[in-house]
């Protein structure tokens, strides 16, 4: 036998059985396409694939799965494979489903092994075929992608707002109070963009969350109030602590509160949404919960009694109020675009004015920005 049989022959049987063959090779020499033989005795592999790892995740493995069974009895395989070397049954579940779904074909040395450690889809095929996968990925991900939510919520002073409407719609001279509506014509993004723009703002809280399509979740940035709901009112028959003086009991009594039945109040930013894409990823419907809560103002429910010495003393029984701006609301909305969801003049400040804006987008896994389609 001359020594190019003997290097074919060798090769043959490499590809057969011996699963250590391809592992052995360079990363970016994987793929035995084609052998040559020159000068004699020297084998030559033309290395025409590409190796590309995809994020698997749980909800891309519930598609693929549902695919999986969609598919079942339409017919043989169509996974065409010259692959020899041994692999697992859930490889060659794979390599039929992208055959199936977006025609990729896995010749010899190809192979797509899901390393479940990491998370990762690894892929070894040619870049034809492998530009079938990534397109059949992008898509199959457009709604798995991840979606951020952001609201802005804008408290800003008449005379501020008059700059600014002075600026939109000049003409109007000056002096001119600028009403609310008259903000109606400006798109929601411009307007949110001067107004994020000024420094002389009353308040500015921007809340941002990303989570999974159809996933609930919730952005907190707040101080915990905790307050009496109810309060015990103790009468005793001596003077107060420090005190030596007995008080004539019937006549006078010395009164003390003890609060009872404590809660909690989130004073602050809170951001509680649901996003969901639609199947072609061209509009996100949310379920939006914003709350904007100030610190409270403290009302007392208490009373003046008399005291044994003369005068009154007052009986303290606190309870807080707290000022909320809520939107609640239900609305779809494009990818990118800014929404204006709820505007007003402020509780109890007839010369403030309130905006609450939100904008979505649509992310990677890897947090970049996704692919529009």
């Amino acid at each position: 036998m001359n020594a190019k049989a003997t290097a074919l022959s060798f090769l043959c049987l490499a590809l057969a059985g011996c699963a250590s063959f391809e592992d052995e090779l360079p990363e970016s020499c994987v793929v035995i396409e084609e052998v040559k033989a020159t000068p004699p005795n020297k084998v030559v592999i033309d290395t025409k694939m590409e190796v590309r790892s995809y994020p698997v995740i749980s909800t891309f493995l519930e598609r693929m799965s549902s695919a999986s069974e969609d598919m079942k009895g339409f017919g043989a395989s169509t996974v065409k494979s010259e692959v020899v070397a041994k692999e697992s049954d859930e490889d060659r579940e794979w390599k039929e489903f992208f055959a199936r779904c977006c025609g990729a074909t896995w010749p010899v040395g190809s192979s797509c092994t899901h390393v479940k450690q990491i998370g990762k889809l690894r892929v070894r095929n040619t870049p034809e075929n492998l530009k079938l996968i990534d397109e059949f990925m992008d898509e199959v991900n457009a709604r798995g992608v991840l979606l951020e939510v952001q609201t802005r919520f804008v408290r800003v002073a008449q005379k501020t707002l008059d700059e600014i409407g002075a600026e939109l719609f000049p003409g109007k001279g000056a002096g001119y109070r600028y009403d609310l509506v008259e903000f109606d014509a400006v798109p929601a993004g411009e307007l949110e963009r001067r107004l994020a723009s000024r420094r002389d703002l009353v308040e500015n809280k921007v809340c941002r969350v990303t989570t999974r399509s159809g996933e609930e979740a919730v952005f907190k940035n707040v101080s915990e109030y905790i307050y009496p709901t109810d309060y015990d009112v103790h009468m005793s028959s001596y003077a107060p602590s420090g005190s030596n003086d007995w008080v004539r009991t019937g006549e006078y009594g010395f009164a003390t509160v003890e609060p009872q039945s404590f809660t909690m109040r989130e004073v602050g930013s809170i951001l509680q949404v649901t996003p969901t894409m639609t199947d072609d990823g061209q509009v996100i419907d949310l379920e939006l919960n914003t709350q904007v809560v100030a610190p409270p103002e403290w009302m007392d429910y208490g009373t003046q009694l008399p005291s044994a010495y003369g005068g009154t003393y007052a009986l303290l029984m606190k309870q807080p109020f707290f000022p909320v701006v809520s939107p609640d609301a239900k609305l779809s909305v494009t990818p990118g675009e800014t929404v204006l969801v709820g505007s007003g003049v402020s509780q109890g400040k007839a010369d403030e004015t309130e905006f609450i804006f939100v904008r979505t987008r649509k992310l990677a896994y890897d947090g970049r920005p996704a692919k529009s389609k």
